[in-house]
């Protein structure tokens, strides 16, 4: 019996759109002439806002529901390459941090290359997840049929008891590490600055215990995701039990905050969407105060990020800031965020003009760093080579980190076909989505969570160098351990 193939109108649309923006780029990211509509970018810009508007709506069209590890994906990473352009669109600068001013002299040429590329990854991306879809379901195509009925009830109740004493022993194990290690580092941070703790960098066995204490997130996530909303497997005790799971985030928020560290209070919001409304939509008098809460969420992390440079001292500086009509503490953090374009603008202004093209071997070393560093090299050959944010700021000269993206390192190995690369990390959304989808798995749920809550922004943030070892050890690690640990005692 022969099967036909059919593929949505909406799909198809996907991959026109993917497409065009490849030509455009191509034909028209290097325009280096003042005239033609390609090289107003106030128009650039306006192409990504309606781009972004366009996913959503196609996204919102052809699923089942708005929230899923995908569109969170593509509007962090939209944000992270895109931000800035969000004013350009409007005619405005974007905050205390706008790109068109910054000190290495980029041009609107230079802003308007990088933006047609990020554009033409973020429309692969799209195009593969949605191609992903089933017509008929609305949801994620099954690979596999799934185990239902009492039996897995059961199974899935003896899953969550092995989880949560896996969450437990986690952190009970790596607690005292953790605090140690917040006390050097807050120490560091009294003494130097904000910088001083990305400056002292160990490596080896002397590196232990930072890595020890880094595992302290996942128990923390991990308890979060089975006690932190009531449900069928943990009625008994409820109240204590969520206690104790949001007194473990708030020492680990505290923590971060302390230290100037923005991102944990970002992630973990996230997580708990995602925690609170996996088997439910939200309902839409939740989506206007969630709206407000993003609006005083931004200002709340720009407060942080004046605190930790020391540009204010305390809350009523901020309000001082705040008060001033000159300030807009939301665009300066959207600006703020939109500053990691600064790493692909740089990529195509040396790349291939002074370096060539690396061909996939950022790519390949970081699979190394899966291997740890027992003093086997002074430094290990994925931090040595994989590390194309530190080779970047080394030779171009700046004296702070400035991050890596995906985006910017696909055109570092490949240049304008790069954006293929996407297609990989598409299907990376793909597989989130489908253990999201499944309400009724314990462990499903909670790899989703695990990536939310930790890996989100080094996914968006960083190069596949940040993503790779971590990705195996705090989101692939924990789910085999807890299926393994289940097992056995099975037996």
């Amino acid at each position: 019996m022969n099967r036909r193939l059919t593929i949505s109108a909406k799909v198809l649309v996907g991959y026109f759109v993917a497409l065009l923006m490849f030509i455009i780029y191509v034909f028209f990211g290097n325009e280096s002439s003042s005239s033609g509509i390609w090289s107003n970018m106030q128009f650039v810009s306006i192409i990504g806002v309606v781009l972004y508007i366009y996913f959503l709506l196609s996204w919102r069209s052809i699923y089942h529901r708005i929230l899923s590890p995908y569109i969170v994906f593509v509007t962090v990473l939209y944000l992270c390459l895109c931000g800035q352009s969000i004013m350009w669109a409007f005619g405005t600068e974007a905050g205390y941090r706008d790109l068109h001013h910054w000190n290495y002299g980029f041009n609107e040429k230079d802003l308007r290359n990088a933006l047609l590329f990020a554009y033409t990854c973020l429309s692969v991306l799209h195009a593969t997840v949605i191609g992903s879809i089933d017509v008929k379901t609305k949801a994620t195509k099954k690979v596999k049929n799934q185990i239902s009925g009492q039996t897995k009830y059961i199974e899935e109740k003896n899953l969550y008891i092995v989880m949560v004493w896996f969450g437990v022993l986690l952190v009970l194990a790596t607690i005292v590490p953790f605090i140690i290690n917040f006390v050097q580092t807050y120490y560091l941070y009294l003494l130097s600055s904000y910088g001083s703790q990305y400056e002292n960098v160990t490596y080896g066995i002397s590196s232990m215990l930072g890595k020890i204490a880094e595992f302290f997130v996942v128990g923390v996530v991990t308890l979060l995701y089975a006690w932190g909303v009531k449900n069928d497997y943990n009625k008994s005790n409820f109240m204590i039990k969520a206690i104790v799971a949001y007194g473990l985030m708030a020492i680990y928020l505290i923590s971060e905050l302390m230290l100037g560290q923005r991102t944990g209070v970002i992630l973990f919001s996230i997580a708990f969407l995602f925690v609170f409304f996996k088997d439910k939509k939200i309902p839409r008098k939740w989506v206007m105060f969630g709206v407000g809460a993003v609006f005083i969420l931004m200002a709340s992390m720009r407060m942080v990020d004046m605190l930790r440079s020391n540009a204010i001292e305390d809350f009523s500086g901020f309000i001082d800031y705040f008060s001033n009509t000159d300030n807009n503490p939301v665009i300066d953090f959207l600006g703020d965020i939109g500053w990691n374009l600064t790493t692909l603008v740089e990529f195509q202004l040396v790349i291939p003009a002074e370096k060539a093209f690396s061909y996939g071997f950022s790519y390949l070393v970081s699979l190394t760093s899966i291997v740890p560093n027992l003093n086997f090299w002074d430094i290990h050959p994925a931090t040595e080579y994989g590390n194309i944010s530190d080779w970047l700021r080394n030779y171009r000269g700046y004296s702070f980190g400035i991050g890596c993206t995906p985006i910017a390192e696909a055109y570092y190995n490949f240049g304008a076909l790069g954006c293929l690369v996407f297609y990989f990390w598409g299907k990376v959304c793909i597989y989130f989505n489908r253990k999201f989808e499944n309400k009724n798995d314990v462990l499903d749920n909670y790899q989703v969570i695990l990536f939310m809550g930790i890996l989100l922004k080094a996914s968006v943030r960083s190069s596949f160098y940040a993503v790779f070892r971590p990705m195996i050890l705090y989101v692939i690690l924990p789910v085999v351990l807890i299926k393994y640990a289940y097992r056995q005692l099975k037996r």
